[in-house]
């Protein structure tokens, strides 16, 4: 199967495991609107910076905030681990994350 995804790229060349520390710097997140922060994050993973896109509601503690984007990356890593797929619209096979990564 053919990917750009970069954390799909940095688990297969072995710089990112279930077992890395995940830094979410939620001061450098999106502003709020309409009850949630959505856009991108500034992660690092195992000490690799990445850009996340994710939303999470604004009315709560940072974090708790915190918590609930930790918890997106480590599904995003055991769907890439595990190589979890779907068929999009096209009848493409792609790999399933719960958010979007991009590497800084």
């Amino acid at each position: 199967m053919e990917t750009n995804d970069a954390l799909y790229n940095a688990i297969e060349n072995g710089e990112v495991s279930v077992d890395s520390k995940i830094d979410v710097d939620v001061f450098s997140g999106p502003i709020g609107g309409y009850g949630f922060r959505t856009g991108n994050w500034n992660i690092s993973i195992g000490g690799i910076k990445f850009k996340m896109y994710a939303s999470v509601p604004h009315n709560i503690e940072i974090e708790e905030q915190k918590e609930i984007l930790v918890s997106k990356v480590k599904t995003s890593i055991r769907n890439a681990i595990n190589k979890e797929t779907y068929v999009n619209r096209c009848g493409e096979k792609k790999l399933r994350y719960s958010s979007q990564m991009a590497r800084l």
